[in-house]
């Protein structure tokens, strides 16, 4: 979900202590871009959807922004916003932008601008596709693309640095069933949700699948800058790698306990994925927009259930797949496999906001190959 980009901006807080006492500016925006861009792709109306709508909850237009701040100080901002129905490939998708941002101040000394999407498939409920750019302090630069190939189950993912001159292509095998983070608090917000809840899902992130739990406390009523007061329900989120936790459990959100789940607060210890461990964090929601008017509401559908949780090793599920599936990669001749390469930066860049070019020409000299 949004902890990763969250949990950034508290390490940028972590590094400058001293300007607490410093005024802080706006965060700046980006430039309109997309990093999921494709040919054909065909951007749909109210109209196209209104014999059969979709299943997808979130109307295009619904956004929600974050203020993050580190033992009080604040140190940027963090955004999710459904921007768009699509029809592509065949099928029609929602398309899911995420961004985490330093403010001005932050910025000087340590710059987080980070930019994710996802295209979700709004009638079956699964994730598509994803892209991340990340640029964080003066040199790191990072592309990321993600595919989850679901006849075959699985993932394969291409990731460039720019800072180091090289890039990777990863694919291996998701087992039975497998969210992308986005996906996740989509599907997380789409279900009831009740005090005494444990809810557990696979999660696909940094090149792994996690267990990821959230356990569903007490409801309270808390008051929002943007929505007011409101009824919240606790919740305590939880990750596990191989089956280890990856974390304390003393982080909590509050989202609102109606239809929206919408998470209105975080705050205390959280874990990364890369086994970062943030005390002191507070996130507030601090805008929050409803979807556009004039959409048909959402078809009620049972959302795919998670299959068990297979186990895995160094984050890769070990489970024997169905014949159908068998079959697929027997035909495709796929295998896990992890391919490094050298890489040139293309001289136009990738991805966005400094630059408007979509992604594309990717091209680099193979020069090894493990297969794991």
């Amino acid at each position: 979900m949004i902890a990763r980009s969250i949990l950034l901006l508290a390490l940028v807080a972590l590094a400058t202590p001293l300007l607490a006492l410093v005024a802080l500016a706006t965060p700046a925006h980006a430039a309109p871009c997309h990093l999921l861009a494709r040919p054909g792709t065909r951007v749909l109306t109210p109209a196209d959807l209104r014999e059969k709508p979709v299943a997808f909850p979130f109307a295009p237009g619904e956004r929600m922004e974050w203020g993050v701040r580190y033992f009080g100080i604040e140190v940027g901002r963090a955004a999710v916003e459904v921007v768009r129905f699509i029809e592509v490939y065949g099928r029609r998708v929602a398309h899911v932008v995420g961004t985490a941002r330093t403010n001005a101040i932050f910025s000087v000394f340590y710059r987080v601008d980070d930019r994710t999407e996802a295209w979700i498939d709004a009638d079956a409920l699964l994730t598509l596709r994803t892209a991340t750019h990340t640029r964080h302090g003066r040199r790191r630069e990072v592309y990321e693309e993600v595919e989850f190939d679901w006849p075959a189950r699985f993932v394969k993912i291409f990731e460039a640095r720019r800072h180091s001159a090289d890039a990777q292509r990863v694919e291996f095998d998701f087992g039975p069933f497998a969210h992308d983070t986005f996906d996740a608090l989509y599907a997380l917000r789409g279900m009831p949700l009740n005090s005494g809840d444990r809810v557990r899902l696979p999660v696909y992130a940094t090149q792994k699948i996690y267990e990821f739990e959230i356990a569903v406390g007490e409801k309270d009523s808390i008051r929002s800058p943007v929505l007011g007061r409101v009824d919240a329900l606790a919740v305590r989120p939880l990750n596990r790698l191989d089956g280890e936790p990856m974390g304390d459990g003393r982080g909590r959100a509050w989202v609102t306990d109606d239809e929206r789940h919408i998470p209105v607060r975080a705050n205390g210890w959280l874990r990364s994925t890369q086994g970062l461990r943030i005390g002191g964090l507070r996130a507030e929601l601090v805008d929050y927009r409803a979807g556009e008017p004039g959409w048909p509401a959402a078809r009620s559908v049972t959302r795919p259930k998670s299959p068990p949780f297979p186990p895995t090793v160094e984050g890769w599920p070990q489970w024997q797949p169905p014949p159908e599936i068998d079959e697929v990669r027997r035909r495709r001749d796929m295998e896990a496999m992890i391919r490094r390469y050298a890489f040139t930066w293309p001289a136009a860049g990738i991805g966005c906001p400094e630059s408007t070019v979509a992604p594309g020409g990717l091209s680099g000299a193979q020069s090894s190959k493990s297969a794991r």
